[in-house]
């Protein structure tokens, strides 16, 4: 199904207003506008990426439309991912989140977690980062710097919290959210593999599909990406 197609469905069935509502069930607070949370491609939802799409990038007459430098910035995070901490394509010149009334669910919450529950989810995205660097080296024989594998997003003390989500709460938060998922598999309005994207690969996706699928697959450009990282030395 074609992204346009996709997204008209979410707006029929008022799934992008259900998406709305879990986000107003996240606590408001302040951000000081570091950014220092703004660099990684976050895991997202096939639901919350059409609905950047729908908000920031679609025309009246279903087009998408992604500008130039932010496909730039896409495709740069896309192949120094594996060599070397990026900021989020989707940050400005002036470091301001040019899709933030509509960034996922990672991004909202990062602020809100309680230390308990921030410690905890940390220890399990470095457990996941360990195992798909294994995975990359058994099957692609391509070794992930340390520094990629340890990096670490503190937590924020400067965020001005309304309230804390403890592990309960974020769990509730992304049980909604999954639900919302299912109503688009069970629809047929995706597939099971476009489940648990991040970011940049959903985008990365969305401009193949709609610019230069007859020339370029996302095999090859998996490819390119290979062959460029196994060119440069990596440092431990």
């Amino acid at each position: 199904m074609r992204t346009d197609n996709r997204i008209k469905y979410c707006v029929e069935n008022n799934i992008f207003d259900s998406l709305n509502k879990i986000y107003e069930a996240v606590p408001s607070g302040q951000c000081q506008g570091c950014t220092k949370c703004c660099h990684e491609s976050v895991n997202i939802s096939m639901v919350e990426a059409l609905n950047i799409l729908h908000q920031y990038y679609e025309k009246e007459n279903g087009e998408i439309v992604i500008p130039e430098n932010i496909k730039m910035n896409l495709i740069k995070y896309y192949f120094s991912e594996w060599i070397m901490p990026k900021k989020c394509p989707f940050l400005s010149d002036e470091n301001l989140c040019s899709i933030y009334q509509a960034r996922p669910l990672p991004c909202r919450i990062f602020g809100n977690r309680s230390r308990h529950a921030f410690n905890k989810n940390l220890d399990l995205v470095r457990k996941q980062n360990k195992r798909v660097a294994r995975a990359i080296l058994m099957d692609l024989k391509l070794k992930v710097p340390l520094k990629v594998i340890n990096r670490t997003i503190e937590y924020c003390e400067n965020y001005q919290r309304g309230r804390l989500l403890d592990e309960g709460d974020v769990n509730a938060l992304y049980d909604s959210l999954i639900n919302l998922e299912g109503k688009l598999y069970f629809s047929g309005v995706m597939e099971e593999m476009m489940m648990n994207q991040h970011l940049v690969g959903f985008f990365i996706e969305a401009i193949l599909l709609n610019e230069t699928y007859e020339v370029v697959t996302s095999k090859l450009l998996q490819d390119i990406r290979l062959d460029i990282l196994r060119s440069i030395p990596m440092n431990k």
